[in-house]
């Protein structure tokens, strides 16, 4: 079996001893990757379960593996980040999922702001995709959610605290660690960044400011380096 190699299943397709793969998780193990019944494979349900199994039947579109071996939150942070991230061009989001999922990000929240590029809900299951793409990739267990798009003041209300909003600043950040925290969110902006009304609404909420340094970033790597930061705060990394 390749360790390198995590298929994905459907949390219905888990029946006892055994999990099917079907569609084309089922060609690329069986016709890609030339597995046969004995060998082992392992699968991932994006709920936080991988399965480590012995193919005992293959079909035409699926095959039936025995389950030898189950863990659960492989590879998962112990901080549950959340990045609520105000949109850029569709294309960059794009970035920001497959990077921010590959980190360890636990859910992305697409948000409009007053220079956020457009609601291009029609993205939403393509965003998904690459979620679950990426989180195969980079052999985690959990699939993070891209959720629908919210409002910036909306959302900065409900959010799992403790919050942080990134900033362009050369002050030192005061977080000195997050390691008793079990969930947080980001707020990063979009190519323009936020309007100072909006960030001085956040700092009146409670949103911590998490400085990123002087240089310019563009948005989907302020989305990374903050994301990034925050983990080390954590101890995550």
């Amino acid at each position: 079996m390749s360790h390198q190699e995590n298929y994905y299943i459907e949390p219905d397709k888990v029946t006892g001893r055994h999990f099917i793969l079907q569609g084309k998780e089922s060609k690329h193990a069986i016709r890609v990757c030339r597995n046969k019944v004995g060998d082992e494979i392992a699968a991932v349900d994006g709920r936080g379960n991988t399965y480590r199994g012995k193919i005992d039947k293959i079909q035409d579109q699926s095959c039936q593996v025995e389950i030898l071996e189950t863990t659960t939150n492989a590879n998962e942070p112990k901080l549950r980040l959340t990045l609520a991230h105000a949109l850029p061009k569709a294309s960059q989001f794009d970035l920001v999922v497959e990077k921010g999922t590959e980190i360890g990000i636990c859910a992305f929240v697409p948000l409009v702001s007053q220079y956020s590029i457009g609601e291009p809900s029609s993205r939403l299951e393509r965003w998904r995709k690459k979620a679950l793409a990426a989180m195969k990739q980079c052999l985690r267990s959990y699939c993070p959610p891209v959720y629908d798009i919210q409002h910036f003041n909306d959302y900065i209300k409900v959010c799992p605290r403790p919050a942080f909003i990134a900033l362009e600043s050369e002050d030192n950040n005061s977080i000195s660690s997050l390691h008793e925290c079990h969930q947080a969110t980001l707020f990063v902006g979009p190519e323009g960044g936020f309007s100072d009304k909006e960030i001085e609404y956040a700092l009146s909420m409670d949103i911590n400011p998490l400085y990123l340094g002087t240089r310019r970033l563009k948005s989907e790597t302020a989305a990374v380096v903050g994301a990034t930061k925050l983990f080390v705060f954590s101890r995550d990394i």
